[in-house]
């Protein structure tokens, strides 16, 4: 910059300072936020299983040779996931399942065709996925060809306008989409959206005017996902980079294992002797048999590949660990013989899925209104309520993991202290009833039983005798002495008792 003279003004370069600087501030955040976008690529391509071309380009970073070089495509393996491995492990708010009931059952009842429409329970299990592997996902509800979609906006294509007093929220954002399955046609879709309308631009047939979708939302129609609390940026891209490093160097570590194997796998034949009596064009090997007039021996350059396979182990310990994963429960060799000691071991993982579900009970919220007013609007025959709240959202826990004796005993303590219902544990063990379907259910159960004995009851049946080696029709005698009426028994307000239910519940299955 040219330095001005003692008279001569200097707003004029002071506006060009200024310049400058901004312009180098636009260039550095451009470009930060290509390497977040490319960061975020990484990241889902390990998680999709198409990272070699990654891998390789480490492994040239660290070997120079052309020979080596020339090796790599051939034997380099992405056999060991980590990173995809760890957050599968992470991912367990939707791994049994949720139950959700809104506030009437007429507005459940639409609620579910929408869900049932957008497959909204295998959606949010992608993205719980996701988010905890790229840290940031948006769920935009959309209805197309007539049915409730959920798309998942990933990071790696998409951007936004962060709000000028809260940088955690956007006001605005573009996402990226193609069609890479279709041949011969090449398009790709530039989606823009904010608090009052859609922009869509086809990118591929060079026009400039965008498709205008106004909507009456007041908001933009879609639900921001974060793994973590944010404090003053919007994308958090920086955590977990250490399991992408450490997955990435566990596929180095398993190249030198190949490359050892491949060459110290056989004795290597040595010669002593002029060199020119060998015949020419022999290859070094144990499959070549050597002719020529020196001393033939064999030289034995066998390495201990437990050396490598220990640094691969102690590198998944230390991650996984940090992680909240046991290194015994990564590898399976966890030595634990009951369902208390598994949990024990997988207690961090347990936490880490109670605070995910935190999150995703204020997600499911906000997509609940968002899918709603989207409905409203947009859906030809199912207009959800935006103001239905959700009556029952339950993220199912994980089973107990116990034998099934000590699964009944422990069910049966709960529903007999009053700490459990037999209706929740009918649940549990059938995660696909809603709860009205439960009830029903343990009615028809009850019902079923009750009439059954009645049946055996009729027909004098007799069935094996119980723990203390007494038949049913002893007990009965028995209990029916306990009442002061003898040792005869009187069933017919059984059979009474029974027919009823039986009406009841042909009832309630009407």
């Amino acid at each position: 910059m040219r330095i001005p003279s003692q008279n001569e003004p200097t707003h004029y370069f002071d506006s060009q300072a200024g310049r400058l600087v901004r312009e180098s501030f636009r260039r550095s955040k451009a470009d930060a936020e290509g390497l977040r976008m490319l960061d975020a690529q990484v990241r889902i391509e390990m998680l999709e299983d198409d990272w070699k071309d990654i891998l390789l380009s480490k492994l040239w970073r660290i070997y120079q040779s052309p020979k080596i070089r020339d090796l790599m495509p051939g034997v380099i393996s992405t056999e060991h996931n980590v990173y995809k491995r760890i957050v599968q492990e992470l991912s367990r708010v939707y791994k049994y399942g949720a139950t959700r009931e809104l506030g009437t059952p007429a507005q459940t009842d639409i609620a579910r065709q929408l869900w049932e429409e957008c497959r909204l329970d295998e959606r949010l299990a992608k993205a719980n996925f996701y988010v905890n592997g790229v840290r940031d996902v948006g769920l935009a509800p959309r209805v197309i060809d007539g049915k409730m979609r959920l798309e998942i906006w990933l990071p790696d294509r998409t951007q936004v306008i962060q709000h000028d007093e809260d940088p955690t929220d956007a006001v605005a954002a573009w996402n990226e989409r193609t069609l890479p399955n279709t041949q011969g046609y090449i398009s790709i879709k530039r989606v823009y959206v904010d608090a009052e309308k859609w922009q869509i631009w086809d990118v591929g047939d060079g026009r400039n005017k965008p498709k205008v979708i106004e909507h009456p939302y007041g908001r933009m129609p879609v639900v921001w996902v974060h793994a973590d609390e944010r404090i003053d940026t919007f994308w958090g891209s920086t955590i977990g980079t250490d399991i992408v490093e450490a997955t990435l160097s566990v596929g180095c570590d398993l190249f030198k294992l190949a490359r050892m194997l491949q060459f110290q796998s056989e004795l290597q034949p040595t010669y002593q002797g002029n060199p020119r009596d060998v015949a020419k064009g022999q290859t070094i090997g144990g499959d070549t048999l050597w002719a020529g007039k020196g001393t033939y021996n064999v030289l034995n350059l066998q390495g201990d590949p437990q050396h490598i396979l220990s640094v691969i182990k102690a590198r998944i310990g230390w991650i996984a660990q940090q992680y909240g994963l046991a290194a015994d429960v990564y590898d399976l060799s966890s030595t634990a013989t009951s369902g208390f000691q598994i949990r024990l071991k997988r207690q961090p993982l347990e936490e880490a899925r109670i605070s995910q579900v935190k999150t995703w009970r204020r997600v499911e919220k906000e997509l609940l209104t968002v899918m709603a007013q989207v409905s409203q609007e947009e859906h030809p025959t199912l207009k959800l309520d935006p103001m239905a709240e959700f009556k029952t959202l339950d993220f199912h826990e994980e089973p107990l993991m116990e034998d099934p004796n000590t699964e009944n005993t422990v069910d049966e303590a709960n529903v007999k202290n009053n700490r459990n219902s037999s209706i929740d544990v009918l649940i549990r063990r059938n995660p696909d009833l809603s709860r009205e379907q439960a009830i029903i259910k343990q009615r028809q159960i009850i019902d079923e039983n009750a009439m059954v004995m009645g049946w055996q009851k009729e027909s004098n049946s007799s069935m094996a005798p119980d723990a203390d080696n007494r038949t049913p029709e002893e007990n009965g005698r028995a209990g029916a002495r306990a009442r002061g009426r003898g040792g005869e028994t009187d069933d017919s307000e059984l059979r009474s008792r029974a027919a009823e239910a039986l009406r009841e519940m042909r009832e309630a299955v009407r």
